[in-house]
């Protein structure tokens, strides 16, 4: 992208700003978030915000490395994990309740949104993996934990289509961008 993704502007703020402000309006217990390259730059534009900040120092390993080391430094009490990305600025609260109400009293699993039969973003995971998300290769990420549950995965179809949006590109940018 040329740019620092999370800091880009986006809807008055920067992107990871405004994912935290939709998180914060949504029933969480804590907002954990895991910073690794050029965490400086990130950390001081979240130093006023009400998250926690974890340093991930092998981010180079990948996005499964963030994802552990977020739930490495969760806490022992946490029911699940919603697995937010920090390039999906479009994200709405009611999409992300939605995917927390779904798991509210069902069994513990692994909850996927989709949008029109396709599975996006924000996973949100049962802290009963949590042992087995640590030890999961970082070379191959969090799809094997749906490999090896596939009777675990449940498919939350939501008329949402952000959850298959997110900014790898800089034409992804200049679409979403309001």
């Amino acid at each position: 992208m040329g740019a620092l993704k999370a800091l880009l502007p986006f809807e008055g703020q920067t992107i990871i700003e405004t994912i935290i402000a939709t998180l914060s309006r949504c029933s969480l217990e804590e907002i954990l978030v895991v910073i690794g390259h050029r965490s400086d730059e990130i950390g001081s534009v979240l130093a006023s915000y009400p998250v926690r900040i974890v340093h991930n120092t092998g981010y180079q390993r990948g996005m499964l490395s963030s994802v552990q080391a977020g739930i490495e430094r969760a806490s022992n009490q946490a029911d699940a994990y919603l697995i937010c990305l920090g390039d999906q600025p479009s994200l709405q609260q009611q999409t992300i309740q939605r995917l927390i109400d779904a798991f509210k009293g069902a069994k513990p699993g692994i909850y996927v949104p989709c949008y029109q039969g396709q599975a996006g973003h924000p996973l949100l995971l049962s802290a009963h993996y949590r042992e087995e998300i640590k030890e999961l290769d970082p070379a191959i990420g969090l799809r094997q934990l749906l490999q090896r549950h596939p009777d675990a995965v449940q498919h939350v179809e939501l008329d949402a289509p952000e959850v298959l949006e997110d900014l790898d590109t800089p034409a992804d940018y200049r679409r979403l961008k309001p």
